[in-house]
């Protein structure tokens, strides 16, 4: 009886996350005016770090 209400939450927040995204994305797409893509706020270098972040740094500690 205790996760449902949580489980259900959570549901409702992941929605309202893909909805933002899915917004997010159709404005940046929509205007070409901008020319600033979402690539340059988020660079590849964050994207590797984020895909393995302990084989970079746990490499070189053992």
């Amino acid at each position: 009886m205790v996760f449902l209400p949580s489980y259900t939450e959570r549901e409702r927040l992941l929605r309202l996350l893909f909805e933002a995204l899915e917004n997010s994305t159709r404005e940046q797409d929509s205007p070409p005016e901008q020319g600033s893509p979402p690539e340059q706020c988020f660079p590849p270098q964050q994207q590797q770090i984020n895909s393995d972040p302990f084989s970079s740094d746990y490499e070189g500690s053992f």
